[in-house]
């Protein structure tokens, strides 16, 4: 049976499934001794909280889980530790929400206290680690686990200690995380020259007392390459730090409220050097007005934009702006994503269309090019056939086109379930046609209509040898409607190659979580959508073969007899 242990894909697979079995793992901890060494390693390397606990188990004298003696315990943890590569404390604090009950960190003091050389970490082998802070347990637990080899380290606050209790000692509670975030915001700020990830999540836990610490924290991470944080970072002295990163490549800002910017606190940066000027991506979902104040301040080769105004209700002129501000980086831009809404408007001069996005075709080596928009109901971006061939010439490298539409809710407008109008399939296959490198669209709702057109026949040359010989084409949709199944074998002869294109395969897109779920995805099933998908490709896949029999017969020769 030990045997077994020598494949480290089981014993990865058996940890999973015992993960919730604490007396479990903690055999598995003790039999190690029968495992391969690659297998420990496997069995080892990812440490979540249930695991966690099981080896700082392993160190406590009192521990009931392993009869053995304190010295082999500690022999075995010292062996075990050294195969931990990765420990998320994420799935839930350390201490619970009654951390009296929980020994974990008296044991993990327990187990620091007791290490043979008093300047070594407890993990030698650490280079990942996350944690969710909601005790000030939580935050001493990560002050002991840090140290200066780290590669990725994460914090998200969650301050439970001063959720319950009358005020006076919500106050109190509130006082000792707040000391406790202080010590190790001292402990992180000793710096560390290998630390390329560092997110720290802080929500509205923020006071005057930390924003020294917090401006000058950055400093101690020359070669971080990827900043994530929310508007508990979001100040002039923060981003002052971040944009002379040399080696920064990736930042994220994100906010769960429209109001992001801290009260008494405006972005008026005027640098009088290049920031951000290593920046190669940036995610900004934050407030309209801050993340364009960001946008001026970025003086790198930017290759992946993503902008987020989920919050904002935005007209005309602000989607015109953004388009404007991304087209300063038309010579690098790669990749654009907008998730926004529009407000409800009745001047229908003032409500964006797809000419708001004109300046976008300056972006020439465009690549991946995603839109969520929510808007007033019966009103939609309208992407025409008159729009592709303007798409295919400026876009020319386009990969990925992405364009959902959701309708948005308020008291002056009724939901309307029916999606935006966008082009026609003939117009889709065109688009196809036209961007020799396109391979998928992602479209909120497809409508095959009664009486299709005969299928357009393009140029095979002009479609496969471009993109270098086959490709492969899908089309993403949320919804497909079709007024019979009379519709099917015409649309079965658009996909299936007939047109000269490659077969089309049709793929179901999930919506995303939390929007409108009980308005537009009222009837939406993930099962129907794939059954009809799933009988479209079929019959597509059919015409595709028939299709390639026709041309080997025509191109078939026989040698005399």
């Amino acid at each position: 049976m030990h045997r077994l242990w020598t494949i480290p894909e089981l014993t990865s697979a058996i940890c999973d499934n015992l993960s919730e079995d604490i007396g479990s793992l903690a055999s598995l901890a003790t039999t190690c001794r029968l495992i391969s060494s690659l297998s420990q390693c496997v069995l080892w390397r990812y440490v979540d909280r249930r695991s966690f606990a099981v080896l700082v188990d392993l160190s406590d004298p009192a521990s009931r889980h392993f009869p053995c003696s304190i010295a082999q315990r500690k022999k075995r943890f010292d062996a075990l530790s050294h195969h931990v590569h990765t420990i998320d404390l994420c799935d839930h604090p350390i201490g619970g929400l009654n951390p009296l009950h929980d020994s974990t960190y008296n044991r993990l003091c327990y187990a620091w206290s007791s290490r043979d050389t008093p300047l070594s970490p407890l993990f030698p082998s650490l280079r990942h680690l996350s944690v969710l802070a909601g005790t000030t347990r939580d935050l001493e637990a990560a002050q002991l686990l840090f140290h200066k080899d780290l590669h990725t380290f994460s914090l998200e606050l969650n301050p439970l200690e001063t959720w319950h209790g009358d005020e006076d000692i919500m106050t109190s509670a509130s006082q000792v995380f707040e000391s406790a975030f202080i010590s190790l915001l001292g402990r992180l700020s000793q710096g560390s020259d290998t630390l390329t990830s560092l997110t720290l999540l802080l929500d509205t836990f923020i006071s005057n007392a930390l924003s020294p610490a917090l401006s000058s924290l950055l400093s101690g991470f020359p070669n971080l390459q990827k900043f994530e944080a929310d508007r508990g970072m979001f100040t002039e002295p923060v981003l002052r730090h971040v944009g002379n990163l040399k080696n920064l490549r990736h930042v994220w800002y994100q906010c769960a409220y429209a109001d992001s910017t801290p009260p008494g606190m405006s972005l008026t940066l005027t640098p009088t050097t290049p920031w951000f000027s290593s920046l190669r991506s940036v995610r900004l979902d934050h407030g309209f007005q801050d993340a364009l104040s960001v946008l001026k301040l970025i003086s790198g080769p930017l290759e992946h934009l993503y902008l987020g105004f989920a919050l904002d209700d935005l007209v005309d002129p602000d989607v015109r702006q953004i388009s404007r501000d991304a087209s300063s980086f038309a010579a690098t831009l790669r990749e654009f994503e907008l998730d926004a809404t529009y407000a409800a408007q009745e001047n229908p001069d003032h409500y964006p269309t797809w000419d708001s996005f004109a300046s976008l075709y300056a972006c020439r080596w465009l690549e991946t090019l995603s839109l969520h928009l929510i808007g007033p109901a019966g009103r939609s971006t309208i992407l025409g056939d008159s729009d592709i061939r303007p798409i295919a010439e400026n876009w020319p490298r386009l990969k990925r086109f992405k364009l959902l539409w959701h309708p948005r809710a308020d008291r002056f407008h009724f939901i309307s379930t029916e999606g935006p109008r966008n082009f026609s399939l003939y117009g889709l296959l065109h688009l196809y046609a036209l961007c020799p490198h396109l391979h998928t669209v992602t479209l909120s709702a497809v409508v095959v209509p009664a009486a299709l057109p005969k299928p357009p026949t393009f140029d095979r040359g002009t479609i496969c040898e471009q993109s270098g010989g086959r490709r492969a084409l899908y089309l993403d949709m949320e919804r497909l409607k079709w007024k019979d199944d009379s519709a099917l074998p015409q649309l079965a002869a658009y996909l299936g190659g007939s047109a000269g294109l490659p077969p089309l395969t049709l793929r179901p897109h999930r919506p995303v979580d939390g929007i409108l779920q009980d308005h537009w995805f009222a009837s939406y099933s993930p099962a129907d959508l794939r059954k009809k998908l799933e009988k479209v490709n079929a019959m597509a896949s059919a015409v595709a073969w028939f299709a390639r029999l026709r041309v080997s017969q025509k191109t078939l020769t026989f040698p005399a007899a």
